[in-house]
C-alpha cells in the first residue's frame, strides 16, 4: 500500500443530473422552498429620482397576490417612499442593497416571512456620447423608454408565469 493525492471527504451533495452542488446553491434552494422569492421592478427616472411608473411586483411560493391586494397597495407605497428617501443621496449599487434590506424587512414585519428579494432597478435617463454631451438627436422621450420597459417587463412576466416548473 502507498500514499497518494488527498482524496475528498465529507458530505457531497448531488442533484439528479449527478452534478455536485454547493452548500450555497443548497441553502438558497431551502429558502426558496420554504419562502419563496419576491422580484421588485422600478424604472426610476435618472434627473429626478423619482418612479416613472407604478412598481412591478412578481412573486414565486411566497404569497398568491390576487388575494393579498391589500399587502401588495401598501408594499408599492412602501416601494414609492423608498425610492423618494434613498435614490439619490447613494450610488446605484448601494441603493439595490439597501431597497433588497428594507424589502426584506418590511415583508417580514407584515407577514413573518422572509422571501429571497431580487430589485430590478431600470433607470432611465438622457444618454450621453462620448465627450459628456447628451444626445439629442431622435433620442427617445423617458417616458417612451419607461413605456418599452414596461412592455419588455410585462411580456417577461407573461413568460414567467406560463412556465411549467417541472421542466423548468
Amino acid at each position: 500500500m502507498e500514499q497518494t493525492d488527498k482524496i475528498p471527504h465529507g458530505t457531497v451533495l448531488v442533484d439528479q443530473t449527478g452534478a455536485i452542488v454547493s452548500s450555497v446553491v443548497v441553502k438558497d434552494r431551502l429558502m426558496l422552498g420554504n419562502e419563496g422569492l419576491v422580484a421588485v421592478v422600478l424604472t426610476i427616472d435618472k434627473k429626478t429620482g423619482s418612479l416613472m411608473t407604478s412598481p412591478d411586483i412578481i412573486s414565486r411560493g411566497f404569497i398568491y397576490m390576487k388575494d393579498q391586494e391589500e399587502l401588495m397597495n401598501e408594499f408599492r407605497i412602501e416601494l414609492k417612499r423608498a425610492v423618494a428617501q434613498r435614490f439619490k443621496r447613494v450610488d446605484l449599487d448601494r441603493f439595490k442593497i439597501e431597497l433588497k434590506e428594507h424589502v426584506t424587512h418590511f415583508l417580514y414585519d407584515k407577514t413573518g416571512r422572509s422571501p429571497i428579494v431580487i430589485p430590478v432597478v431600470n433607470v432611465i435617463g438622457p444618454r450621453q456620447n462620448n465627450s459628456g454631451q447628451q444626445n439629442k438627436k431622435s433620442a427617445p422621450t423617458p417616458e417612451k423608454q419607461a413605456e418599452d420597459l414596461q412592455k419588455r417587463f410585462a411580456d417577461m412576466r407573461t413568460r414567467l408565469l406560463n412556465q411549467d416548473a417541472r421542466t423548468d
